[in-house]
């Protein structure tokens, strides 16, 4: 769910580009109740830093939609310097995440902006 359907276009965007069947609702983070059915999994991505009342919205989702899991990602100030970036590193690369100025979510980033 999303309340902006920019974002909503954006998450079709990639389950279409990844072959997932998703379903997507144009709804209000404090309307989840709406959706009457609880999910194995809830990925709250990018969205409790924007939120005017973001300890009532993660009580509605506990209440009403999250059966057992949820993913909870969000926005943590980084290091100002833009390092030089690899499309793609080997598996055996770690280094590079211990630099405080690598972007944590440059993968997902780089591959779905739209």
């Amino acid at each position: 769910i999303d309340a902006d359907p920019h974002y909503l276009a954006q998450a079709r965007f990639v389950a279409e580009q990844s072959g997932l069947d998703i379903e997507f609702r144009q709804l209000s983070v404090y309307d989840v109740a709406k959706l009457e059915e609880r999910f194995d999994l809830v990925i709250f991505m990018g969205v409790f830093y924007h939120l005017r009342h973001p300890l009532l919205a993660l009580d509605l989702i506990h209440e009403h939609v999250a059966a057992d899991l949820m993913l909870f990602q969000s926005l943590q100030r980084g290091d100002g310097r833009i390092p030089d970036l690899e499309e793609d590193y080997p598996f055996s690369e770690w280094a590079m995440f211990e630099d405080p100025a690598y972007p944590k979510l440059f993968f997902v980033e780089e591959r779905y902006a739209a």
